[in-house]
């Protein structure tokens, strides 16, 4: 058994590591919120865990579960056990009635046995979660901040970003430029590139209430973006600059964002 950590124990952790007193990301942190659910909720009538989520953490800001998954089993009566729990929902939350107030991750209980049985306590710091956010707020390779950008942008790359997959969110931020576009000003055809570019900026469309001079700006510009970007990562054999994708997909939220905002 490790040693106990209590709620002193746990903010005398993080201040010898010049922490915070409690964990920075447990709000919107997704293992958190099936601990909370599990441990709340989920032996109840309102026990789907994709409804409550959004009761339980922040979801426009949510932190995927990462590395070992949380394993939770009761039967009420007999047994009871957890895996890899958030600990601080032990230790601030309500948790297991029988280790309140411990930050602890995984136990067990049965009924030949009258106290629970602590496999693990654990602080924050050693998470998988907070530990893949911290990476990724002080590393050279930081991820754009996604707070500004449009709903259907982020879920196409947060995860692909995370993992670095940078070719593939730089083709998906295209794809989704293009749906914009499409959206916008409802064409129906699968056109793509340059020539969608030219059907709705080029000298005959009629698709935007802009004058000549803007209209060829917009399509010298997207035509050129299109041209130099997405035909450079159209492919696998080109690994993507970090910094260069960043400021490629700020610049596809902003255009996206523009393309929106026009008079049709």
């Amino acid at each position: 058994m490790d040693d106990k950590i209590d709620l002193n124990k746990y903010q005398e952790i993080s201040r010898t590591k010049g922490l915070p007193p409690i964990c920075p990301i447990r709000d919107f942190c997704q293992r958190r919120a099936k601990t909370l659910f599990h441990f709340t909720y989920a032996h109840t009538k309102n026990n789907n865990y994709a409804e409550l989520e959004g009761k339980l953490i922040d979801t426009t800001k949510k932190i995927n579960e990462a590395g070992t998954p949380f394993e939770h089993y009761s039967n009420n009566r007999d047994l009871r056990y957890f895996y890899n729990a958030c600990p601080e929902v032990n230790l601030f939350d309500d948790g297991y009635s029988l280790v309140r107030n411990y930050a602890i991750s995984s136990g067990t209980w049965d009924k030949g046995c009258p106290d629970f049985h602590t496999l693990t306590y654990k602080h924050f710091s050693t998470c998988t979660e907070y530990n893949q956010f911290t990476y990724m707020q002080t590393s050279p390779e930081k991820m754009p901040d996604m707070i500004h950008f449009d709903d259907a942008l982020k879920l196409k790359i947060e995860k692909l970003m995370v993992h670095k997959e940078y070719n593939s969110a730089i083709r998906e931020s295209f794809v989704y430029l293009t749906t914009t576009i499409r959206n916008k000003f409802q064409i129906n055809s699968q056109i793509d590139g340059t020539e969608l570019i030219n059907e709705v900026f080029g000298k005959k469309g009629e698709y935007v209430a802009l004058d000549d001079k803007k209209k060829q700006a917009y399509r010298d510009l997207l035509s050129g973006f299109y041209g130099v970007y997405r035909n450079k990562y159209a492919h696998h054999d080109i690994q993507a600059d970090f910094h260069e994708i960043k400021a490629i997909i700020e610049m596809i939220n902003t255009l996206a964002f523009e393309i929106r905002a026009m008079q049709t």
